[in-house]
């Protein structure tokens, strides 16, 4: 729990830090966000490939929401 919870505030300045290292060195610091793209889809994809079973997901009909 404690790795949870301390995740967002380590990856925020780990993020800036990075960012302020890639402004240092000359390069546009638009270039974060691209780096962030990159690095984020193989992430996305181990997601597509978790099994269903493993995520505590809770499916809704679409029916019984309009009610």
């Amino acid at each position: 729990m404690t790795l949870i919870i301390t995740a967002a505030p380590a990856g925020l300045f780990i993020g800036y830090s990075m960012t302020a290292l890639i402004v240092m060195i000359g390069v546009s610091w638009q270039w974060a966000f691209y780096i962030h793209i990159i690095m984020l889809i193989p992430v996305s994809q181990v997601f597509f490939a978790i099994k269903e079973k493993y995520l505590n997901v809770i499916k809704r009909n679409s029916q019984n929401n309009a009610q």
